[in-house]
């Protein structure tokens, strides 16, 4: 059986700069990845903002498939900020934005083992 491999990747904008990261695409090794986009200093995941409506809908019709599921190997989350600023607050903003990934999952999709989300 094919192990499936999901990368959540959370990016944020800010008024001045651009995306950092765009769009959905398929790996060849089976892994899914994706980016999610919050504004700035923030952490609450807006289904409105940027491209993240298009993005969660995809990842919600992969996650709907029972097939998926069952084949799902890890969800791996990973949290950036700016490197503007004081280090400290984006370190602390980049895992509360991996925490607010990581609670969405959770309560969207129970059916996924909560361990293998990381």
């Amino acid at each position: 059986m094919v192990k499936i491999h999901i990368t959540i990747i959370i990016i944020f904008v800010t008024c001045f700069q651009g995306v950092f990261a765009q769009q959905v695409h398929r790996d060849i090794d089976n892994s899914d990845q994706f980016t999610i986009n919050f504004s700035f200093d923030t952490y609450i995941i807006d289904r409105n903002y940027m491209n993240n409506s298009m993005i969660l809908s995809e990842i919600d019709s992969l996650l709907k498939n029972d097939k998926m599921v069952n084949s799902l190997d890890s969800i791996y989350i990973v949290g950036t900020s700016s490197p503007d600023g004081v280090l400290e607050h984006n370190i602390w903003l980049a895992k509360k934005r991996s925490t607010a990934i990581k609670g969405y999952f959770i309560l969207k999709y129970p059916n996924i083992d909560k361990k293998s989300i990381r």
